[in-house]
């Protein structure tokens, strides 16, 4: 029973959810921090739930998604073709209006401006809250690449030690990094230390394909790593990240299988509804935020509550908009198409 229902496919059946887990994680903690109640005990209580899969979540479920994707179709004209309007291109169209607001009201000068555009603003002055779609854009460049090394005429053995070896070669970069250019690691943390779990989901999904099942080996597997990287957190700064991914890579089989055991479909399109305009989502709190805050302080709005009001709105605006930005974007990207 266990062999039938658990097997790596759920992140398949569930990627959706899982989008939708994420994002809501991420808009939790984002407004917890924002509204200035991130020490706060309820902010606490939720968190383990938020982590569940996060942002570490997006690019385990990117890496996952493309092998899909790419194991169906290997051109890869085509495939940068389509991950160039369904990311760079959406993120552009949102973006565009705020950055040129920031061009010409904000005091941004105009080869930051270009370097937000390009979502190469990340890798020369650290995150401006996009650090993800320059991950992507970068991640996405090197998939294809990467796919062919780890999967092309390889057996299982040999494709697993080769996506083992791209992680590792990902660790011991960020190590270097750690201890010979600190200033610039610490800038780019944020997104370069989670770059084995893009490589992690494309080792999934492969097990996905060919029906593997997740045993309790797995589970327990994954429960001793998170335990020793717990310990060595404590000693180092820069086991953190893995900690968080290896918290990750235990939580989200055991919410497919929750989801599974749950059956609610009530929760289940509420999840997906969530994962469906997570880039949307994702994008616009961050333009809109600023924003938010700009209109406030020109109406001269003080308050204690002003991080607070800022928050509510800003999350109000976003997802009253995100459904008809996407709507409107694809309708735009088709008839470019």
């Amino acid at each position: 029973m266990f062999k039938q229902n658990f097997s790596f496919s759920l992140f398949s059946q569930y990627r959706g959810e899982l989008m939708g887990i994420a994002i809501l994680g991420v808009c939790l903690l984002h407004a917890f921090a924002w509204a200035g109640m991130g020490e706060s005990l309820v902010c606490k209580a939720i968190a383990p739930f938020a982590r569940i899969a996060f942002t570490d979540g997006f690019l385990f479920l990117s890496g996952f998604g493309l092998y899909y994707s790419f194991s169906k179709n290997g051109d890869r004209r085509a495939f940068y073709l389509k991950r160039f309007n369904r990311v760079f291109l959406p993120y552009v169209i949102m973006g565009l209006p705020f950055f040129l607001f920031g061009l010409f009201w904000g005091g941004v000068s105009f080869p930051k401006f270009l370097l937000k555009v390009t979502t190469l603003y990340f890798w020369l002055f650290g995150n401006d809250g996009m650090w993800y779609i320059s991950m992507s854009v970068a991640l996405y460049a090197l998939f294809p690449f990467a796919y062919r090394f780890m999967f092309a005429n390889q057996t299982e053995k040999a494709s697993v030690a080769r996506g083992l070896s791209l992680i590792l070669a990902c660790i011991l970069g960020c190590l270097a990094l750690y201890h010979y250019v600190p200033t610039y690691y610490n800038m780019l943390e944020i997104g370069i230390a989670k770059t084995p779990m893009f490589f992690i989901g494309m080792l999934v999904a492969y097990y996905a394909c060919h029906n593997k099942v997740i045993s309790w080996k797995h589970i327990f597997g994954g429960g001793i790593l998170l335990c020793i990287t717990f310990l060595l957190k404590k000693h180092s700064t820069f086991v953190v990240s893995y900690y968080e991914m290896s918290y990750r890579l235990l939580m989200m089989p055991l919410a497919c299988m929750m989801l599974t055991l749950l059956k609610c479909s009530l929760l289940n399109s509420a999840l997906r509804w969530f994962g469906r305009y997570s880039l949307e989502i994702y994008v616009l709190q961050m333009l809109v935020l600023g924003i938010i805050g700009n209109v406030l302080m020109a109406v001269d709005c003080s308050s204690d509550y002003l991080p607070l009001i800022q928050t509510l709105f800003t999350f109000a605006i976003v997802l009253g908009l995100c459904e008809p930005v996407h709507k409107g974007i694809d309708k735009l990207i088709r008839k470019i198409e």
